[in-house]
């Protein structure tokens, strides 16, 4: 009978405690929505809000767990921190200089519920009004953080909240005040190019790349730039063929970047195809491409001369030739044609007049009788006329020190060559001279 008692009597505490436990949370409950409606009112009835009294009881109404997942929490949180955030003469409330954060995060969080959630208690009036503001103050944040060594995560959170954001500024007022998804994602780029987080700079440079109306070479020419210090070639051309596309006006911008990755990696056909074009875009003035192409057939020549001597020596048939000193005479002649003062190209002129003589020379050995005879005096008037380019280039004083030995000794043999004794002789004699000079300044 006791035990029954004792259990009848337990079991009515239980539920008394039930039911004054319910109160109390429902209680809690109304007190915190009270809170909300207070924020509200600050906003809606007076003319000057209490931002303190707001923020103090926005702050509790967002740590209680009974009004914490409501929209409108979020949304009159979102408009009390813009409005700390944006007022100078509210700083003190903005302890850690986070009031544009938590603005930030506040609305994220709002937007995220369904439309007939956040028209509750007039937060979507007021968090669109708001939100311009609020995109402007996470925007200045980041953009505080770009250029600063170790930085890049604050300038990340702060623009990714602005590109999150962006889309539901339907009026685009923050855009009026130049701030944009483009200007957000450029500035998380630049943070990370300054921090050296190649990776991190490749992701965004691609969005970048992939918005329709955003043009800027820089975007292109940076991304190529990365995978051709990879060495990954291939791409690094394809990002800026996809920028001559889109800006065709910097296509030679793009062009001479190409130009430079084929030559890192020595792709000579490439180039030969690089330079024809920037050629074509520019025929009349392009004294520098010419000079670049004929370098590039030059060289082609002597190795592939250097390939039919090696294959002789070894009794094998040489492979007929591809190219031709004449193609490479031809640019440096018409880089020297619009551009008379063109050093480089004058020397390289007389540089490979001297590979046909040398080249010819070897052929002669090969001929007998007449033939030989009219290569011997093909060679020296080639010799002849090599050594008067290089007295151009001597004159010019251009060469110094071991360089023009060089020239001096080449211009003393070309001269024993063509049996020009008082040449051969004058030479020599530079040579002496300048050769004693080098020696005593040493």
């Amino acid at each position: 009978m006791l035990n029954q008692l004792y259990t009848d009597m337990k079991s009515r505490f239980f539920v008394t405690a039930l039911l004054l436990s319910l109160c109390f949370y429902q209680n809690q409950a109304t007190a915190q929505l009270k809170k909300l409606k207070n924020v509200n009112n600050q906003f809606v009835m007076e003319e000057s809000p209490d931002i303190n009294l707001a923020k103090y009881d926005i702050d509790l109404v967002t740590r209680n767990p009974e009004t914490s997942n409501m929209a409108a929490t979020w949304g009159w949180r979102g408009v009390v921190y813009t409005s700390i955030a944006t007022d100078p003469k509210l700083s003190y409330l903005d302890t850690g200089n986070i009031a544009a954060k938590t603005a930030g995060e506040a609305f994220i969080k709002f937007y995220s519920y369904p439309a007939e959630e956040q028209d509750r208690l007039d937060a979507l009036t007021f968090a669109n009004e708001y939100l311009p503001s609020c995109l402007v103050a996470c925007y200045n944040m980041g953009v505080s953080a770009v250029g600063v060594k170790g930085r890049f995560e604050d300038v990340k959170m702060y623009m990714e909240m602005v590109e999150v954001l962006i889309p539901h500024d339907k009026e685009q007022k923050a855009l009026a005040a130049n701030v944009s998804r483009e200007k957000a994602l450029y500035a998380i780029w630049r943070a990370a190019y300054s921090d050296s987080l190649v990776d991190s700079e490749i992701v965004y440079l691609e969005k970048l790349m992939n918005i329709p109306t955003y043009f800027n070479a820089d975007i292109y020419l940076r991304l190529s730039e990365i995978y051709a210090a990879r060495k990954e070639y291939d791409k690094a051309i394809s990002y800026l063929d996809k920028g001559k596309e889109k800006i065709p006006q910097k296509s030679n911008e793009f062009l001479n970047y190409q130009i430079n990755i084929e030559i890192d990696r020595n792709n000579s056909s490439a180039l030969i195809t690089k330079f024809t074009e920037a050629i074509e875009a520019n025929p009349d003035n392009n004294a520098v491409y010419h000079y670049s192409r004929g370098v590039v057939y030059h060289n082609l020549k002597s190795d592939e001369v250097k390939t039919q001597e090696k294959a002789s020596k070894a009794g094998q048939k040489p492979a007929p030739s591809k190219y031709f000193f004449s193609q490479g005479l031809s640019d440096y002649r018409k880089a020297i044609e619009q551009d008379p003062g063109y050093f480089d190209a004058r020397y390289n002129e007389a540089v490979i007049l001297n590979d046909s003589a040398a080249y010819l020379y070897a052929v002669r050995s090969k001929m007998t009788g007449a033939e030989y005879d009219k290569y011997t005096l093909a060679v020296n008037e080639l010799y002849a006329v090599v050594l008067g380019k290089l007295e151009w280039v001597r004159e010019t004083g251009l060469k110094k020190d071991n360089e023009l030995l060089e020239l001096l000794r080449l211009m003393r043999s070309l001269s024993a060559k063509i049996g020009d004794d008082e040449r051969r002789i004058k030479y020599d004699t530079l040579y002496k001279e300048e050769k004693k000079k080098l020696e005593s300044s040493q």
